[in-house]
């Protein structure tokens, strides 16, 4: 398959063969940064969003309040609170209130804890057991909600609640049309001199399957410590010469589209994909993409009506799909 012959392959024999090579106390090590120190208000709900909170560059800046968090980056940037904070605040606890069957999961970091008695009054708050200093490990905490056993979940970032309903829908209605999961790519070819083709973009996506999230973390950190030049990838315009992939060092920005491109694509893609395509977007790389996910379903689609309406942040007017058609918010649970 063409896919293989370009981007590293990271199969469940390299897997389990990278696990078996794992010391406990590297093991331990790994799984650190995800361990969950306690929960709070439970949610039974079997369709759940999943969310990490937390505040790059908290470690050095040591206590972390509200008055920091409203602080602005930039004059033309508004504050983490006024991006993230705010719309979980505003649109979470009507959407858990009119909607019956959703439910909200937070993933927050040890250091903004004093939110979490906050939260707990709408949505089930796993609060870790450390902070996060950069994007890793915080980002990849949500992921570890497919290792429970909801319904579907529903990855997505705190600033796009204002229209967390329908990508909820959408990821709902996968079963229905017979698809194990939608995503929505990146396509781009680099960024510097590292391979920037990420098969899903990480502030939306959903699937109704399960994955060992921590075993995968596991092995795939042991690689990037002992074989890191298996993370190199060819680009089909320069020939045989390999690229590292954006993200594939620990604890480097987009790690966690990384991690899906390698972890989450390939599994997944056997049980029917979703694609969500925006119009005049393109990669050299766009084509093997769609070529392995319909290889390795035939039942695997394309939108670029439903791409219009996901991607976007306004509350959408309606579904622009008819097989789709359940995708209308105004749609009763």
């Amino acid at each position: 398959m063409a896919w293989a012959a370009y981007f590293p392959q990271f199969t469940d024999e390299v897997s389990d063969s990278a696990l078996a090579g794992v010391s406990p106390e590297n093991r331990e090590r790994y799984l650190s940064d995800f361990a969950i120190a306690e929960v709070l208000n439970p949610t039974s709900r079997p369709h759940v969003i999943a969310l990490s909170l937390f505040y790059p560059g908290s470690a050095e800046q040591g206590i972390v309040d509200e008055s920091l968090l409203r602080g602005r980056v930039g004059e033309d940037r508004p504050s983490p609170w006024e991006l993230y904070f705010e719309p979980l605040l505003k649109f979470g606890p009507e959407l858990v209130r009119d909607h019956q069957d959703i439910g909200i999961v937070i993933f927050l970091a040890a250091d903004l804890i004093f939110l979490a008695a906050r939260l707990a009054r709408f949505c089930e708050v796993r609060i870790m057991r450390t902070r996060s200093a950069h994007s890793c490990p915080g980002i990849l905490w949500r992921l570890l909600a497919l290792e429970s056993n909801y319904g579907s979940v529903t990855i997505l970032d705190a600033d796009l609640m204002a229209t967390a309903l329908i990508k909820v829908r959408l990821t709902q209605s996968l079963k229905e049309h017979r698809l194990g999961w939608w995503r929505a790519p990146v396509p781009r070819d680099f960024f510097e001199d590292k391979i920037n083709y990420r098969p899903v973009a990480g502030c939306y996506w959903g699937t109704h399957l399960r994955l060992k999230i921590r075993d995968h973390i596991v092995a795939l950190r042991h690689l990037q410590e002992t074989r890191p030049n298996f993370f190199l990838a060819i680009h089909p315009k320069y020939g045989r010469r390999r690229f590292p992939l954006l993200g594939s060092a620990w604890p480097e920005h987009f790690h966690d589209e990384f991690f899906l491109g390698l972890v989450v694509y390939p599994r997944l893609a056997s049980a029917g994909t979703l694609t969500l395509l925006a119009t005049g977007q393109w990669s050299d790389y766009l084509a093997l993409d769609i070529e392995y996910v319909t290889s390795a379903s035939p039942r695997s689609e394309i939108s670029y009506d439903l791409h219009r309406i996901v991607a976007r942040n306004l509350p959408p007017l309606g579904s622009g799909s008819r097989k789709y058609k359940n995708l209308s918010p105004a749609t009763p649970s």
